[in-house]
């Protein structure tokens, strides 16, 4: 199962359960009594906030207070509560600072969000995963998508929203398919909050690739997928192969907590890349060193300045 992390996720796991059984299957809302998660709503949130694009330099919330201002005052608790959906994975933006921002647009509708709302405590606290800067500045992107995603869902018959619901990976092809899914990172999280112990909690394409491209010896390469009579797309075949990966590894690793951004399985992929991306840039940058006697390594957090600085330096002495 997938249900590990760098610390207990098991309260935003049962956070995402109570949203399936509360928005997702019903119409109703995580913060109130109201309902809310109806495809009225969801057409008149298209409408005034994706159709409704500002391309100006304010913020996404002075922004999006604009844009609803017209609208009716739910489309602000709807909002509000999209956004804790969205906010439920990222590990890197504090949880003052989401509980913060949901409550600013909830509280746009007139009425107020308690601070000490039990959606807004636990399930917010630490996140799940990194999902990178992109997700941040992307993310009228991530909420137009997650919006439309909605609208279809909420426009399909009960029996059909029961059948996709029941199969992860019949679900997992409904949402890989809708119209620009390839492009957001939202597609994996949400169908990591439904779906726990068949996908993995990874926000990035890139690194489902690699992790499969590192451990693809662990595949049984002639088994069939059995789902009905589903077809993988190439699109939800990597997640299936990192759930045959997770099988075969737990199988050969009886009772321990394996998470592929984590020792020992980390090893196997992503300091291999790290180094891989080291080696092609370290003669260029010795070189420059030595022709100019000095570089400076710039970029934003996380990006490698200071790993590559130890590399060059170990390059240097052993040379």
């Amino acid at each position: 199962m997938a249900r590990v992390g760098f610390h207990d996720i098991t309260e935003i796991l049962q956070a995402a359960e109570s949203w399936r059984d509360r928005c997702l299957l019903k119409d109703g809302s995580m913060f109130s009594d109201v309902s809310l998660w109806h495809l009225k709503n969801l057409n008149e949130l298209d409408k005034y906030f994706i159709q409704n694009y500002l391309d100006d330099k304010r913020t996404f919330y002075e922004k999006l207070k604009i844009q609803l201002e017209p609208a009716p005052s739910d489309l602000y608790k709807l909002a509000a509560e999209m956004l804790w959906v969205y906010m439920l994975f990222p590990s890197k933006i504090t949880s003052n600072k989401k509980s913060a921002d949901i409550i600013m647009v909830w509280d746009c509708s007139g009425d107020k969000l308690h601070p000490q709302n039990k959606y807004l405590l636990a399930p917010l606290e630490k996140g799940i995963g990194h999902t990178g800067a992109a997700y941040n500045t992307g993310r009228f992107y991530e909420l137009s998508f997650f919006i439309q995603a909605m609208e279809d869902w909420k426009s399909k018959p009960e029996d059909k929203q029961q059948s996709l619901i029941a199969d992860p990976w019949k679900f997992g092809d409904w949402l890989y398919g809708l119209k620009g899914a390839e492009k957001r990172q939202l597609r994996h999280i949400l169908v990591y909050l439904l779906f726990p112990d068949y996908f993995e909690r990874i926000a990035s394409r890139d690194h489902k690739g690699k992790i499969v491209d590192a451990f693809h010896d662990e595949i049984i390469e002639d088994k069939p997928f059995e789902s009905g009579d589903l077809t993988l797309s190439e699109s939800l075949k990597i997640d299936w192969q990192l759930y045959e990966i997770r099988k075969s590894l737990e199988s050969k690793h009886p009772g321990d907590k394996l998470d592929f951004y984590k020792f020992p399985l980390e090893e196997k992929w992503l300091k291999k890349i790290k180094i891989i991306q080291v080696d092609k840039k370290i003669a260029s940058e010795i070189n420059l060193l030595i022709k100019k006697k000095q570089i400076i390594f710039y970029g934003p957090p996380g990006t490698g300045k200071t790993f590559n600085t130890k590399v060059v330096a170990l390059s240097l002495l052993k040379n």
